[in-house]
C-alpha cells in the first residue's frame, strides 16, 4: 500500500488527496465507480475497516473519500503525531517514506521529517462528515495513544469518533489485536444494519447472564432469543457482555441507537500501558535531538469555509439487513472460475501491475544470528521465475522488526497475489490460543483438509499477528464467491 505524498502531512496539506499522491488513488476511485455502477449495491452505506498498518490506510481511504465512505473501523491504531510517542513501526509521521526505505529507523536521528505534522491523514473532511470507530487495548504499546490523537482530530473537525479503550484481563489478553467478537464489534459500533432493540438487549443479557456471550450470540442467530430479529447488530450494552472498554461517543450514538452519554469534544486519556505523549514529556530520545512537535499553524482551510453537519447516512434508516448482491454475473465479467488459478477483478488486475520497487519485504530470519533478512521488490524482480515463484508462495511467515510483511503482500506485481480471490495454499492464518497464552497458527493447505473443522475455523474473527482463515483463505473459506 503507497501512503500519500511520501508520507508527509501538514497543516499546509492536511488531506493529500490527489490522484497523483498515491498509486492507490486510481485503484479505490476505480472501486468506488464499480460500487456505484452495479444495482443491487447501496454506495451511500460503504464502510472499511482495517487493523494496525491497513487501519492507518483505512483512514486515508475514508478521509480522501470521504463523500463517497460513510464509516471506517480503525482497530489497533489512531493518528501518529509528529513529535509524539508511541512512534509507528515504520517511523510513519517522524520520517518521510522515502528516508525510512533508504536509511530504516535510523531516519529519525538522520533525517528527521521537519515537514510533518500526522500521519496517514488530518482528519478534515469538510461537508462530508464521517463515522470512525477506533479500538484498541491499553497494553497495546503500538496504538494505545495513537487512538486518542484520532478521536481528538475527528472530532475537532467534526465527524463522529467513537473510542473503544479496551483492557487486558485474565481471559483477554489484549496486546496488539482487534477486540474478541471483532465482526460484532464492528457491525454494532458503525451500524452496519440496524441496531437491535432494547427489548432484544433485555433478552440477550438476562440470556448472558448465565451462559457464553458465544452462546446467547448463537441463539440470537438461530432466531431462538425472545424480541430478537436475526440481522440486528448488537447494541453496546450487549457486547459490554464480551468485554467492557472505556467508550466515549461524541455525538452520544453507537451503530443506529442514539442518546447515548456524549462524549464532546475531549475523551478520557486511555489508561496506556506505556506513557504517551510529546518526546519531552515522555524521555523519548530515539530521535534527532531537535526532534519535536512542529509549531501550531493555522489548518488549510476546506472550499468555502469549515462546514459542519451530521455524518453521512441514507435519507431512511435501513430496515433490514443489507441489500443482498445481484443475483446475476455481470455480463463483461467471467461466468465462471477459471480451472488454472484464483479469478481476479478488472480493478485489482489492474492494480497488480503496479509496485514499488524499493518497498522492502521480511524474507526470513538467520538461524545463527537471529538477525532478520529483508529485501526489496527489485530484489525480487530480478530473480528467476522459479525462484520468484518459490519466494512468493512459501516465504510467508512475518517479521518481528519493522519491516513485518512477506513479499506476496508488498510485492504484488511480482508475485501475481493480488485480487479479491487471491489465496495462497501455504499462507497462514490464526485459529485461537493455547491454555498457557501461545498463539495457534495453520495454514490454507491445512484447512482445505479439514472436512469437519473447517466451518468452525472459518468462523473465527479473532485476529493475532496473522489474520483470520476467512481473511487469509478466502477460497476455501467460501468468504467472497469466486
Amino acid at each position: 500500500l503507497e501512503f500519500p505524498n511520501d508520507g508527509v502531512v501538514n497543516a499546509r496539506r492536511p488531506t493529500p488527496c490527489g490522484a497523483a499522491d498515491s498509486r492507490e488513488h486510481a485503484y479505490l476511485s476505480d472501486l468506488f465507480d464499480f460500487v456505484e455502477g452495479r444495482a443491487g449495491l447501496d454506495p451511500s452505506r460503504v464502510y472499511v475497516e482495517g487493523f494496525s498498518q491497513n487501519s492507518m490506510f483505512v483512514a486515508y481511504v475514508g478521509v480522501c473519500f470521504a463523500d463517497r465512505v460513510a464509516g471506517i473501523w480503525q482497530g489497533g491504531s489512531g493518528l501518529a503525531k509528529t513529535g509524539h510517542v508511541p512512534v509507528v513501526p515504520g517511523k510513519q509521521g517522524q520520517c518521510r517514506h522515502s528516508d525510512f526505505l533508504a536509511e530504516g529507523s535510523k531516519c529519525c536521528r538522520s533525517a528527521f521529517c521537519a515537514d510533518c505534522t500526522w500521519w496517514p491523514v488530518y482528519p478534515r473532511t469538510c461537508g462530508n462528515k464521517i463515522v470512525d470507530c477506533i479500538a484498541a487495548y491499553t497494553n497495546d504499546g503500538i496504538a494505545c495513544g495513537t487512538d486518542w490523537y484520532m478521536y481528538e482530530a475527528m472530532v475537532a473537525e467534526g465527524n463522529d469518533a467513537r473510542l473503544l479503550s479496551f483492557s487486558p484481563s485474565e481471559s483477554v489478553k489484549g496486546g496488539h489485536r482487534n477486540p474478541q467478537n471483532q465482526l460484532d464489534w464492528i457491525v454494532g459500533c458503525l451500524g452496519v444494519v440496524d441496531s437491535c432493540t432494547d427489548r432484544c438487549e433485555t433478552s440477550f443479557l438476562s440470556c448472558a447472564s448465565g451462559r457464553s456471550f458465544g452462546q446467547c450470540s448463537k441463539d440470537l442467530k438461530r432466531g431462538d432469543l425472545a424480541d430478537c430479529p436475526e440481522t440486528c447488530a448488537y447494541t453496546l450494552g450487549m457486547l459490554n457482555a464480551s468485554e467492557t472498554p472505556t467508550a466515549t461517543l461524541s455525538r452520544g450514538q453507537f451503530g443506529t441507537r442514539t442518546g447515548l452519554p456524549r462524549g464532546g469534544s475531549t475523551a478520557p486519556r486511555p489508561n496506556c500501558e506505556e506513557v504517551f505523549g510529546t518526546f519531552a514529556e515522555t524521555g523519548y530520545d530515539k530521535c534527532a535531538t531537535a526532534a519535536g512537535p512542529p509549531a501550531p499553524a493555522p489548518i488549510e482551510a476546506c472550499p468555502g469555509g469549515p462546514t459542519e453537519g451530521p455524518a453521512k447516512r441514507p435519507a431512511e434508516g435501513p430496515t433490514g439487513g443489507p441489500t443482498k448482491r445481484p443475483t446475476e454475473v455481470p455480463s463483461e465479467g467471467p461466468t465462471e472460475r477459471s480451472t488454472e488459478g484464483p479469478t481476479r477483478s478488472p480493478v485489482a488486475d489492474a492494480r497488480c501491475l503496479v509496485q514499488n520497487e524499493k518497498d522492502k519485504f521480511y524474507l526470513t530470519t538467520k538461524k545463527k544470528t537471529g538477525k532478520e533478512v529483508i529485501r526489496n521488490c527489485q530484489w525480487l524482480e530480478d530473480k528467476s521465475e522459479k525462484q520468484k515463484k518459490q519466494i512468493c508462495s512459501k516465504k510467508v511467515k512475518r517479521g518481528t522488526g519493522d519491516v513485518t510483511n512477506p513479499a506476496q503482500d508488498v510485492c504484488t506485481k511480482s508475485c501475481d497475489s493480488c485480487g479479491p480471490c487471491y489465496e495462497n495454499e501455504f499462507s497462514r492464518f490464526y485459529t485461537g490460543t493455547r491454555k498457557e497464552g501461545a498463539p495457534v497458527f495453520s495454514t490454507c493447505r491445512s484447512l482445505q483438509k479439514k472436512k469437519k473443522k473447517k466451518a468452525a475455523l472459518c468462523a473465527v474473527t479473532e485476529t493475532d499477528v496473522y489474520g483470520p482463515a476467512r481473511d487469509v483463505c478466502l477460497v476455501t473459506c467460501g468468504t467472497l464467491t469466486c
